[in-house]
């Protein structure tokens, strides 16, 4: 059997050893990128295009939700999470390619762009749920502290509803991570580069430690967010589940 690059061996018995020498051999940059290096720039793209998200996202799920107008937009944001996302970057990548002249900044707007368009369906969804969710009763009582629809919506709905919006943004990020992963097919960086690199030249490490590494890097960030979203829950409302867990334990 032949040779893998860098002198590992190509049987399946020397893949794992030979994986974990990679990942702790390429932490830091050298010839090319290093594991810190590229992690960065993989979170980047995510924060960048979760923003996007955001900024569209939850002022329009608190409007929608608060005020039951421009619910047949949902439907169509539904529609919108079965997109091919991966056929909507290499479209927009080929525009960007025409219009603004290609190179890696027209294929960074359009992985950006792609990655903020599969993210706004589940924050704006959720976002929006959240506000349906708040009872009546409390809107009602803010009315007749005279609170403002805008006050009413920043001070009342929106802290009820934050565990929904936390909910959609863990799974608005498990997406834009995900598509982000294909970055490197339009010549890009990010922890699949190694994946596309190793199985490019044939070096099973490099490309199984990638793809470790962006499992991992999906598995931390929705861990945070689900801590997250435990501690956006109003501490009323935790107490009592808490304690029903226990009785249910003990």
């Amino acid at each position: 059997m032949t040779a893998m690059p860098g002198g590992t061996g190509g049987g399946e018995g020397h893949l794992i050893p030979a994986t974990f020498e990679w990942l702790t051999s390429h932490v830091w940059d050298g010839a090319t990128p290093g594991i810190l290096t590229q992690s960065l720039t993989h979170l980047g793209y995510c924060a960048v295009a979760l923003v996007l998200a955001l900024a569209v996202g939850l002022p329009a799920g608190l409007l929608i939700g608060h005020t039951g107008r421009g619910r047949r937009l949902l439907a169509f944001l539904h529609g919108l999470r079965f997109l091919p996302s991966v056929g909507v970057l290499v479209l927009l990548a080929v525009l960007a390619g025409r219009y603004l002249g290609g190179g890696d900044t027209g294929y960074l707007v359009a992985t950006q762009l792609t990655a903020a368009l599969v993210a706004v369906p589940p924050i704006l969804l959720a976002t929006c749920v959240g506000v349906e969710s708040v009872d009546p009763a409390v809107r009602a009582a803010a009315r007749g502290l005279g609170m403002t629809t805008r006050q009413a919506l920043l001070g009342v709905a929106l802290p009820h509803a934050l565990p929904m919006v936390v909910s959609g943004l863990r799974s608005a990020t498990m997406l834009v991570v995900s598509l982000t992963t294909v970055a490197a097919y339009v010549t890009l960086d990010g922890l699949v580069r190694f994946v596309y690199d190793g199985l490019a030249e044939r070096d099973h490490p490099q490309a199984t430690g990638g793809a470790l590494l962006v499992c991992a890097l999906a598995v931390v960030l929705d861990a945070l967010l689900a801590l997250a979203q435990r501690y956006t829950v109003p501490r009323g409302l935790l107490d009592p589940y808490d304690s029903g867990i226990e009785s249910t334990i003990s």
